[in-house]
C-alpha cells in the first residue's frame, strides 16, 4: 500500500485488502503517509493509520483510498487502457496538468495559482495546443510533437 500511495491513479481488484499495519507491530509507517490525509482525509487517514486493519476494496473506493475498483480478471486490462488513454493524450499537457495537482497539495494556493500561470501559459502557447485544436476541428487524431 505504501507503493500504490505515491501513484496519482490506483485501480484494484475487488478482491483486494488493503493495510498500514506498521502499529500493530510497534512501527510507525513510512513517509508516505504524509500524504495519506491529502488523498482520504484526516478521519480515514487515522483509521487506516491508528487501527492498522486490512480495508477491502469497497471501502478503499469509497475512502478515495483508489480511483477504481475492477473484477480481478479485469484488472491488468483495464489498468493498460487507463495508460493508453493517457498516453494518447498531449504529453505536454499532461505533464504540466500532473504539476499544477500536486502544486496544489504541495505548497500554499497563491503561489501554486502564480506557478500554475505560468505552466498554463506555455502549454496554451505551445505548437501541440495549434495541433490539437486543429485536429480536432479536421476530426483526427493529434500528432503531438512535445513543442
Amino acid at each position: 500500500m505504501e507503493k500504490a500511495l505515491t501513484c496519482d491513479i490506483r485501480i484494484c481488484s475487488d478482491n483486494a485488502h488493503m493495510a498500514l499495519a506498521e502499529v500493530k507491530v510497534g512501527l510507525c509507517p513510512p513517509g508516505r503517509s504524509f500524504n495519506l490525509p491529502r488523498l482520504v482525509g484526516l478521519s480515514n487517514s487515522m483509521w487506516l493509520l491508528l487501527f492498522g486493519e486490512p480495508v477491502r476494496a469497497e471501502e478503499a473506493l469509497r475512502m478515495g483510498l483508489v480511483s477504481r475498483v475492477v473484477p480481478l480478471p479485469d484488472l491488468l486490462d483495464t489498468a493498460i487502457g487507463m495508460a493508453e488513454t493517457i498516453a494518447r493524450n498531449a504529453p505536454l499537457a499532461v505533464r504540466a496538468t500532473r504539476k499544477l495537482a500536486h502544486l496544489g497539495l504541495e505548497m500554499p494556493l497563491d503561489y501554486a495559482r502564480r506557478m500554475g500561470a505560468m505552466l498554463i501559459e506555455s502549454v496554451w502557447s505551445s505548437e501541440d495546443a495549434v495541433e490539437g485544436a486543429r485536429a480536432f476541428a479536421q476530426k483526427r487524431a493529434p500528432e503531438w510533437r512535445m513543442r
